[in-house]
């Protein structure tokens, strides 16, 4: 369970970033 929490956090934080970066870009 630990190792899935970990993935889960960084996808949420790289989904966060790409979101972010995006909205700046368009």
């Amino acid at each position: 369970q630990g190792r899935a929490h970990r993935i889960r956090k960084r996808s949420n934080h790289v989904t966060l970033v790409v979101g972010a970066n995006n909205n700046t870009q368009a």
